[in-house]
């Protein structure tokens, strides 16, 4: 069943999306969404979507609840259900004559709501886990981490600090050792981190991650802008970024432009020189 597949953030989504506050854990019992009433006789899982109302005897899952409240048929129900989660489906699909169809936008109704529910769990837990390693390895401030959008999420049944980005979201955690993957369908290769922050100052950090972007905006908020690569360090640019960098750099007329990349070993030294060679190309001093 396709009920099945949603996890508890799917299921806390869908709910709010159906105008029921989903805070909380497991079983709530509510004012019916069904009908009017006075006194709350609803019993409502908001992990799973499994409901009963008392005063009925009626019972169900998530699917026919969307289907109640939307008076919707049940494929009519599925439908409006994947619209507003992602059940893992790939964004990039081949035709059999060798076509692609159109790609969807990343950020869509579901991941945006996805993203806002992390930064909620970031304002409303600023003692969690994650935020103390943030802070104690990365150097990382409660106000750093909000000023850029980020949110703590749950994915793969562990939680991770979302640092989102124009084409898609990297996470991260420590556990011992850093960790860092991609939610499914992000596009690191067309996007900076914290493009969006750019105030056209004097000059111009270009950081070579999401990590380091955001610790150098701490340093230099005041006197310059930051932007970051979204996986690491490389050492070229794609098409896009080369577009999005040069629209940035002639529309403020940066005066001063910096990279700041690790130059601890000879392979980071190489990938260093390759990555400032193609910042010259998009200033025009190639």
């Amino acid at each position: 069943m396709i009920s099945e597949k949603l996890t508890p953030t799917d299921t806390k989504i869908i709910l709010n999306a159906l105008g029921i506050d989903a805070n909380g854990k497991a079983w709530q019992t509510i004012k019916s969404p069904l009908r009017e009433e006075n006194d709350a006789s609803f019993g409502l899982n908001v992990e799973t979507g499994a409901w009963k109302d008392h005063a009925t005897g009626e019972t169900g899952d998530v699917i026919t609840l969307i289907e109640r409240i939307n008076h919707l048929e049940t494929k009519q129900a599925v439908d409006w259900l994947k619209k507003h989660v992602d059940l893992g489906d790939t964004l990039h699909k081949a035709t059999a004559n060798g076509k692609v169809k159109k790609i969807e936008p990343f950020w869509n109704e579901y991941r945006k709501e996805f993203i806002k529910m992390g930064m909620k769990r970031i304002d409303k837990e600023p003692g969690h886990r994650l935020l103390t390693i943030a802070k104690e390895y990365d150097c990382l401030e409660l106000a750093t981490l909000q000023k850029f959008g980020c949110g703590i999420v749950e994915k793969w049944g562990a939680d991770y600090l979302a640092l989102p980005y124009a084409t898609g979201c990297q996470l991260y955690r420590r556990e011992g050792e850093k960790i860092i993957k991609s939610v499914k369908g992000s596009t690191p290769g067309a996007s900076f981190f914290g493009i969006k922050q750019l105030a056209g100052r004097d000059t111009l950090y270009i950081a070579k991650s999401p990590r380091e972007t955001m610790l150098l905006n701490q340093l230099f908020s005041e006197s310059a802008d930051v932007v970051g690569l979204c996986t690491g360090e490389q050492g070229n640019i794609s098409k896009k970024q080369f577009e999005a960098l040069r629209n940035e750099i002639s529309a403020s007329k940066y005066s001063h432009i910096y990279i700041f990349l690790d130059c601890d070993t000879e392979a980071a030294l190489k990938t260093a020189l390759s990555f400032e060679s193609e910042v010259r190309k998009v200033t025009g001093n190639g």
